[in-house]
């Protein structure tokens, strides 16, 4: 009876310890918590669909090849690298002290292993790594790939590539259902810990990461069912940054006043390479009829989308489908003229006179109905954590009522409209892709990628096209290049195969009171890579604010990573970066410490008063 009382008694102990009680307020404060879309459909990197599961992989694995904040591509684990034989042979050289989170060291033979992998199963979403390679091959600590012809794009295609383990993953014989979600093993800045299904992410910092430790302890993706609890949550400091999910565009004037009013919080607007699009099947009648389609193009008013929805902080969407963002490059990737408004103004009357001209008759109750018999009736899928994807299809219902054309907006969450999009599973669908380089596109249009699990949504199939995608991804001179993206841009407006819709300048809202560091791009949010790696603790509320302007800006960018960093030559585990612990740790370990001191009392009167009892 004593030594369970005695067991009892020590266990209350450790469960009201300083150490117990203040475990839950250290996480949430020494870890960074930023926002998800929606929970991750899986962490096998090579069926990534999601940009909520990259954002988590970037962390956890490390690449090739890195985008640094101003767009340009960077190596990363190799240390150096050789383009020979006129762009057909890539020599990667890989680094030396990289090692796995199992402690495993990172070597070519992983990065072959991975390259021949994905060639080997000919990943839907990874066509633009497998389909130019010819050959993989490995001498030493050099990693050999010969390409079937020279690939402009090909190291903005590595940044995409996660390195997987060898000694993990060649186990692995079905790696299409293969979830990894069993404690994954990589090689990046931060430590795969935790997850909680619906709910988050969490991950600890890697205190021999190559490149050197991060200063924060952690990230916790937190996942969030829309734009306006992210932005609540960050607003009240629940979390440190909106990621994925950006301000509710009929929130920005608020936001904008209460960045005024608290010096903790920041706004930062990007201008993303983001092609937000309608999208059918082309192989379904009518939506095959190119005429039908520039009847719908008619009937949706752009400007009005911008102006009403995103209060001016958005590009009207252009049917070439490449963001505008482009021909802000110096490259000039981007064909202006394109834009759906310029071509295919607002105009009810046209799209009625088309559909009249095609034999789309109304019925009774107005919505029309083809020669064939078809109903247009359909259904418009989106997904709920966007307000403003669902306002739009609110407004292009409308607008097609007034032509005969019912829309029935269905609102789904976003894992479900995204398994349904690459299923095709649907009719209609709001969505939205980021192109990191012209030759994504190469996904979204090329007909080898018009298949079940591809990008390639509208099923479109177009031989010149096809042709156009393969030359420019060919073409190392960048003024043959451009000519040919131009002509492709060309092309593909006449064709529609997507009905463009904006073009969004994103505002991500995020504190300043907790880390400082934020990594600024106008093409990236605030919670980027660059920024996890670069973070660190403040001990004081920031009294200074940049008022951000009430017109459509971009914070100004900072001096970007233009060189991977150097290996530490012996990695250490971060110091502690908070000299002062925050109010309510310092109750808690006070109460937690009286609490202690009582019960050890507490403890040896017992002990003292059965032992008396015994003589």
């Amino acid at each position: 009876m004593l030594s369970s009382l005695i067991y009892l008694v020590m266990l209350s102990c450790v469960i009201l310890s300083p150490s117990f009680i203040i475990s839950e307020a250290q996480v949430s404060r020494d870890y960074v918590i930023v926002s998800l879309r929606s929970d991750l459909l899986t962490m096998n990197l090579f069926m990534q669909s999601l940009i909520d599961e990259f954002s988590v992989m970037e962390l956890v694995y490390d690449t090739l090849y890195r985008q640094a904040l101003n767009g340009s591509f960077i190596p990363w684990l190799p240390d150096q690298v050789k383009v020979l034989e006129n762009g057909t042979l890539w020599i990667f050289h890989i680094r030396k002290n990289v090692y796995w989170h199992d402690g495993k060291p990172l070597t070519a033979e992983d990065v072959e292993f991975t390259l021949n992998y994905t060639v080997k199963y000919r990943f839907p979403t990874r066509s633009n790594v497998w389909e130019p390679i010819e050959r993989v091959w490995r001498e030493g600590d050099n990693v050999y790939v010969k390409l079937k012809y020279p690939y402009a794009a090909f190291s903005a295609a590595l940044a995409s590539l996660f390195i997987v383990p060898k000694h993990i993953w060649e186990n692995i014989t079905d790696p299409m259902t293969f979830s990894n979600f069993d404690n994954p093993i990589g090689s990046g800045p931060f430590i795969w810990e935790s997850r909680k299904a619906g709910d988050y992410v969490q991950l600890k910092a890697n205190p021999n990461y190559w490149a050197g430790p991060p200063k924060i302890k952690g990230v916790i993706f937190k996942i969030y069912g829309s734009s306006d609890a992210a932005y609540t949550a960050t607003v009240n400091g629940e979390i440190d940054a909106m990621n994925n999910l950006f301000i509710p565009p009929l929130l920005l004037s608020k936001a904008l006043d209460q960045v005024k009013a608290n010096p903790a919080l920041r706004i930062h607007f990007r201008r993303p390479v983001y092609f937000q699009y309608l999208t059918f099947s082309l192989k379904k009648y009518p939506f095959s009829i190119k005429e039908f389609r520039e009847a719908m193009l008619y009937a949706i008013n752009v400007t009005d989308i911008v102006e009403r929805v995103y209060l001016g902080y958005a590009d009207p969407g252009s049917l070439g489908t490449l963001p505008p963002v482009f021909g802000d490059m110096p490259e000039k990737w981007y064909r202006p003229g394109l834009e759906k408004e310029k071509i295919y103004p607002f105009n009810l009357t046209k799209a009625n006179e088309i559909l009249d001209s095609l034999g789309f008759k109304r019925g009774p109750d107005g919505v029309r109905v083809t020669p064939n018999g078809t109903r247009l009736e359909y259904e418009l899928l989106v997904s709920s954590i966007y307000p403003d994807r669902i306002r739009i299809a609110e407004m292009i219902r409308d607008w097609f009522a007034q032509v005969g054309i019912k829309i029935n907006v269905a609102t789904l969450d976003h894992r479900t409209v995204v398994s349904k999009l690459l299923n095709r599973e649907f009719q209609m669908i709001i969505i939205g892709i980021w192109l990191s380089d012209p030759d994504d596109w190469f996904l979204l249009l090329h007909s080898s990628s018009a298949v079940k699990g591809g990008f390639n949504t509208a099923d479109y199939k177009n031989p010149v096209v096809d042709k156009l995608l393969e030359e420019q991804r060919k073409t190392v001179d960048v003024e043959t290049r451009r000519k040919i993206l131009w002509e492709l841009q060309e092309k593909v407006a006449q064709d529609i195969p997507y009905i463009p819709l904006v073009h969004i300048r994103e505002g991500y809202l995020y504190r300043v009171d907790k880390v400082s560091g934020w990594q600024l791009s106008e093409l990236f949010q605030p919670a980027n890579f660059w920024s996890f790696i670069s973070l660190q603790y403040v001990t004081a509320t920031p009294t200074v604010t940049t008022t951000p302007s009430p017109t459509p800006t971009t914070t100004p960018t900072p001096a970007s990573p233009t060189q991977p960093f150097k290996t530490p030559a012996s990695p250490t585990a971060p110091s502690a970066q908070i000299t002062t612990p925050p109010p309510e740790l310092e109750f808690n370990v006070i109460v937690g410490t009286i609490i202690a001191i009582i019960i050890i009392i507490v403890v040896i009167a017992v002990i003292i008063f059965l032992r008396r009892k015994r003589t």
